[in-house]
């Protein structure tokens, strides 16, 4: 089981399985896999769905928030508390919204 999922649907980057070249808000700024609260099977092809308008997928194995990881490899943690105007915008992969994110995950060297 795992608990990553690429976010799919209207304007997230596995929507349409766009080249990163066609991320114009930046690979940087824009979220591929989040952490889902509710598991799939790994070897299931399973994207978690997104719309614009519709609620937000259940993110989080934790009250604290989730981890997400950007177009560009790098993770961060989302506290449960972050704007979810925010969340969206970082969802969407050419929104042209200049997004706040958090500071990414440092890893032990």
């Amino acid at each position: 089981m795992t608990h990553y999922l690429a976010l799919a649907g209207f304007k997230a980057p596995m929507a349409e399985r766009r080249a990163l070249s066609a991320i114009t808000d930046g690979t940087a700024n824009t979220i591929l896999v989040v952490e889902a609260a509710e598991p799939t099977i790994w070897t299931r092809p399973d994207d978690l769905p997104f719309h614009p308008n519709g609620p937000l997928p259940k993110f989080g194995l934790t009250p604290d928030g989730f981890l997400a990881v950007f177009c560009d490899a790098t993770v961060r943690f989302f506290p449960a508390n972050w704007p979810e105007m925010e969340i969206r915008e970082a969802i969407t992969c050419q929104g042209g919204e200049l997004v706040r994110l958090p500071e990414p995950v440092q890893t032990p060297d």
